[in-house]
């Protein structure tokens, strides 16, 4: 395992910003560094590899077994979470000299300030891969039917979600949103054939499954 870094942690780079998404959903900072819980295995392996891509260091892997229950669950069930270890006492104090983790309720300001658009679309490609997706089924529509197609971004926060819809805004993209008052929850999405181009061009998804989704609506 490597323990040095190899690279310059403070240049503002797609994957230090995809780091910084994911992590502002999923992922906590303690004094070793940052981790980061999920149940996706493919999120683990990208989140491993942009750490890799922006500090040259190997991040570590553990996988547990807890009972969960989400609020619209009326029991727990058995869920596998992956815990993805990125350690550096060092990256830690610099996220925490940027104020990273301070307050999960707010988009880190070294993003919302940023004129840097790689480090921005590593942001928003970390943060949907973490809280986003992509939907295709089709609906009948005066008595035809057609294809429905989106990338979309769930918040429980609303502070956080005006943010992301601001970031998505400046970048000339027609968002949608939705509120969902039976679970206090929003959701952001893109619906415009040239808003999914623009997104799978710049953005994009890191995993696996939901960047091969995105592709084969992107096609139809």
């Amino acid at each position: 395992m490597k323990y040095k870094i190899e690279k310059d942690y403070t240049k503002q780079t797609f994957s230090f910003g995809y780091i910084l998404g994911v992590c502002n959903g999923d992922g906590y900072m303690y004094k070793s560094g940052i981790a980061t819980v999920t149940h996706s295995p493919e999120l683990g392996e990208a989140i491993a590899k942009h750490w890799n891509e922006w500090t040259g260091l190997i991040a570590g892997h553990k996988q547990y077994q807890r009972m969960k229950q989400a609020p619209h669950q009326k029991e727990p069930r058995l869920a596998i979470e992956y815990h993805t270890f990125c350690n550096s006492c060092e990256i830690a104090r610099f996220l925490e000299a940027l104020n990273f983790g301070k307050r999960k309720s707010t988009i880190p300001l070294v993003i919302m300030e940023s004129k840097n658009k790689e480090f921005i679309y590593g942001f928003l490609s970390g943060f949907f891969d973490s809280d986003g997706g992509v939907s295709f089924y089709r609906v009948k529509s005066r008595n035809s039917w057609q294809f429905n197609r989106r990338i979309r971004c769930y918040f429980a926060n609303e502070s956080i979600k005006n943010q992301i819809k601001q970031l998505l805004l400046s970048e000339g993209l027609n968002v949608s949103e939705y509120y969902n008052k039976n679970r206090n929850t929003w959701e952001l999405y893109l619906t415009r054939i040239s808003d999914m181009l623009f997104f799978a061009e710049h953005i994009g998804f890191q995993t696996i499954t939901k960047a091969l989704k995105l592709k084969e609506i992107v096609k139809k």
